[in-house]
């Protein structure tokens, strides 16, 4: 079975990247990428089966808007999306655009692995 493919959206470049590996050792295709201009490239050219996205990106293009330009684009729209945020106050909002899940920033990796593999069985 083909490993499930994973990608990192965070501004902060070590945090995303130490995500990234967590997941790699738990036997994922993960990657990491600072900004949403990034992952709309990537998202364009390969497919993933899951994202990872926190709030604060570097560029032009935050997690809002990042999450808002998946969820409007038909073949990306289908993609779940787990939001990383030291906000919590804005989880509804994210959950309402069409989040699968929220958690508040800093969380332990071991959390985020747990559910993504809850979203991807």
């Amino acid at each position: 079975m083909a490993r499930k493919k994973i990608l990192v959206v965070d501004g902060d470049i070590n945090q995303g990247e130490q995500l990234a590996h967590k997941f790699q050792e738990k036997d994922f295709q993960a990657r990491s990428v600072p900004s949403g201009e990034e992952a709309v490239k990537i998202l364009r050219d390969e497919w993933m089966d899951l994202i990872i996205l926190a709030i604060k990106l570097q560029g032009e293009i935050d997690g809002f808007q990042l999450l808002k330009t998946i969820k409007k684009d038909e073949k990306l729209s289908e993609i779940p999306i787990v939001i990383e945020s030291d906000k919590p106050g804005v989880k509804d909002v994210f959950k309402d655009i069409g989040a699968v899940d929220f958690f508040v920033k800093p969380c332990p990796a071991s959390d985020l692995i747990k559910k993504v593999e809850e979203i991807l069985s």
